[in-house]
């Protein structure tokens, strides 16, 4: 892509940001028009938008607003099929997080779903329009043996983590993953233990509130119910 071709790109993007509300302005923005970019722009285009997760939120903003003719056919019926894919993720993840929410709740372990599907619908007003891999857990250090046990029990084992508060549990990989896998299909079920609410990451520490699970909210989604952080 030539030097003309990048700077189109970046100004498509920034059109996309407005339009989304992402710039910081409050103002409503015209949606953006994109049925003139080059097949090569396209691609570029829709790997940014898989990368910043803002994919399936343009196609659900372009629907709202009865915009979607001005996406190029192409990017259209590929961003059809990768809401399609993760609606059908989305569906297995929250089986996932039932099937979590018994293995704790039969065994007594508190617990607090963090990110993910806490955030929804404050953050994420559809669960079905955020790229989400793993669900992540809040617990006390002294239940991370018998959370361990449990997991281990539904097939979970034990992966490498980055952080030593972090325990990763992952079921057996169905293949080896490859760039140029879809990232919104369904893969291997994955769960992360945390002891806090934020793992230092390259040394840096932020101070966080003492954990208190007697201090947590009910929380439901997709007719799941669930504890979460008030």
């Amino acid at each position: 892509m030539g030097k003309r071709g990048r700077m189109r790109l970046e100004r498509e993007k920034l059109a996309i940001l407005r339009f989304l509300r992402l710039t910081g302005c409050k103002e409503a923005c015209e949606p953006p028009c994109l049925s003139h970019v080059s097949l090569r722009e396209q691609s570029a285009l829709l790997l940014w938008l898989d990368q910043s997760g803002l994919a399936l939120y343009l196609l659900d903003r372009l629907k709202q607003a009865n915009a979607a003719h001005c996406l190029p056919e192409g990017i259209l019926r590929r961003l059809e099929s990768k809401l399609e894919a993760n609606r059908k993720r989305t569906r297995l993840l929250v089986a996932q997080l039932a099937e979590a929410v018994l293995l704790l709740e039969a065994r007594g372990i508190p617990y607090a779903v963090l990110k993910g599907f806490s955030l929804s619908p404050e953050f994420c007003p559809d669960p079905v329009l955020r790229h989400q891999t793993d669900i992540d857990l809040l617990l006390a250090r002294e239940d991370v043996a018998a959370a361990s046990a449990a997991l281990a029990s539904c097939g979970y084992s034990r992966m490498p983590s980055l952080h030593k508060e972090e325990f990763v549990f992952s079921t057996p990989l169905g293949k080896t993953p490859s760039r140029r896998d879809n990232i919104y299909a369904p893969r291997e079920k994955k769960i992360e233990i945390h002891l806090s609410f934020w793992d230092p990451i390259h040394g840096i520490v932020i101070e966080s509130p003492a954990l208190d699970l007697r201090n947590v909210c009910a929380r439901e989604v997709m007719g799941v119910k669930f504890s979460g952080l008030p």
